[in-house]
């Protein structure tokens, strides 16, 4: 349901699997696997609200417990969530070692659905580091196979949107909007990624001179993360791009007013990180980098 974006009821859900689950109660004799769950789907509502921190915190002691339950399957598909997280806040360095590691494990125990997701993440991570173009392309290329192989359209829609973002960077324009296209299609179940996957069709349909054509993708974009109140992935770009198309086709009060609220929401996410170093990492995001100079612009 949080997937789903069906917010009012899972958040209805998770009060109640707090109470039952509180320490207060004296009748309460969770094992670790049960708590570990917990604070694994607490953490997730945290992070289709754009809380990484909150998430980031869970999924560590989350992983500490399926440790201890021995639970080797979700500890290979956490800790490559655990790179995420680094990712998101944007130590992309860090973030890198510890899914290079666990991809490591995953190939060792042969975990295919664990390889494919690291392989998403990874191609996501080196998409962010110097020189790493090709490897990045190679990875996504095999996660898109995978998951189409084995029907995951969240997933492969997840790498999509992540493979756009790679020839956007480097220019391939027309690559970029293949890719975005079908991110758009296969993750319109899911929200939370959708309105990232918009927003990212929207960016590629302005790099190829379609200005008018992305106005509609931004505008939808900005409109479900109004709606959601943050997105699992990619919550930077909505605002940013809509900016950027408003600019593009000279709506330029309007342009001013989008980069304005794009860089405060920035600057509000980047305080609710709280540790100086995280903010300093998150801000040198591409992404966040673009939209404060749009912003000071």
């Amino acid at each position: 349901m949080i997937f789903a974006g069906r917010f009012a009821a899972s958040d209805k859900m998770l009060e109640r699997i707090g109470s039952l689950s509180s320490p207060s109660r004296a009748s309460v004799m969770l094992d670790d696997l049960t708590r570990a769950q917990v604070a694994h789907v607490q953490g997730l509502r945290a992070a289709h609200a754009g809380d990484v921190a909150t998430f980031l915190a869970r999924l560590e002691t989350v992983v500490e417990a399926f440790e201890r339950t021995g639970d080797r399957n979700n500890v290979r598909l956490e800790r490559t969530t655990i790179g995420w997280c680094w990712a998101e806040i944007g130590d992309f360095e860090r973030a890198e070692a510890i899914v290079r590691e666990n991809m490591a494990e995953c190939i060792r125990a042969g975990a295919q659905q664990a390889i494919t997701y690291a392989n998403v993440n990874l191609g996501y991570i080196l998409t962010h580091r110097p020189g790493r173009r090709d490897e990045a392309r190679s990875l996504l290329g095999s996660a898109i196979e995978e998951c189409r192989a084995v029907r995951n359209s969240r997933l492969e829609g997840w790498a999509r949107a992540h493979a756009s973002a790679l020839e956007h960077a480097h220019g391939d324009h027309e690559t970029s909007l293949e890719h975005a296209v079908h991110a758009v299609r296969l993750l319109s179940a899911a929200p939370s990624l959708h309105g990232w996957a918009l927003a990212t069709r929207a960016r590629a349909l302005l790099a190829v001179g379609r200005a008018a054509d992305a106005l509609d993708d931004a505008l939808e974009a900005k409109a479900k993360l109004e709606s959601l109140g943050g997105l699992l992935q990619g919550e930077s770009l909505p605002p940013l791009v809509l900016a950027e198309v408003l600019a593009a086709l000279e709506r330029a009060d309007e342009a001013t007013a989008a980069a304005n609220d794009a860089r405060r929401r920035v600057e509000r996410r980047a305080e609710r990180l709280g540790r100086p170093e995280w903010r300093a990492f998150f801000l040198a995001v591409p992404d966040n980098a673009r939209t404060l100079e749009l912003g000071r612009a």
